[in-house]
């Protein structure tokens, strides 16, 4: 069986480079895309090169949001203020519900590069 798929053409409504906070390149938040494009609010992504040690947006709060992080390469060692404690591996996803307010930190496991979003 042999099956063809239509190939439909969009155009770009908008494209962006993001604002470089660090390690961390925030391509949407709720001034721009993030209000056209509900529910997300902030759409990020961030790296590190092998042996850059940690990244440097350190222990940080959040409040009324979940996060959702999804590890593309490397692995990463994080906590937070709830007790929660553990690695993200490549290919593993986290959900954190940051309800009232919750401080997290994520580091590195190794000197190996990091990519997640």
């Amino acid at each position: 069986m042999n099956a063809t798929a239509e190939v439909l053409q969009r155009s770009i409504i908008h494209r962006t480079k993001g604002k470089n906070l660090g390690s961390l390149t925030r391509l949407m938040s709720p001034a721009d895309l993030g209000e056209i494009l509900k529910p997300f609010v902030f759409l990020a992504i961030f790296g590190l090169g092998a042996n850059c040690g940690k990244a440097d947006s350190g222990m940080h709060p959040h409040s009324g949001t979940a996060t959702v992080t999804f590890m593309i390469d490397g692995d990463i060692a994080y906590e937070d203020t709830t007790g929660a404690a553990g690695i993200l591996p490549a290919g593993g996803l986290e959900l954190m519900r940051a309800a009232n307010g919750v401080w997290h930190d994520a580091v590195p496991t190794s000197d190996t590069s990091i990519l997640g979003f």
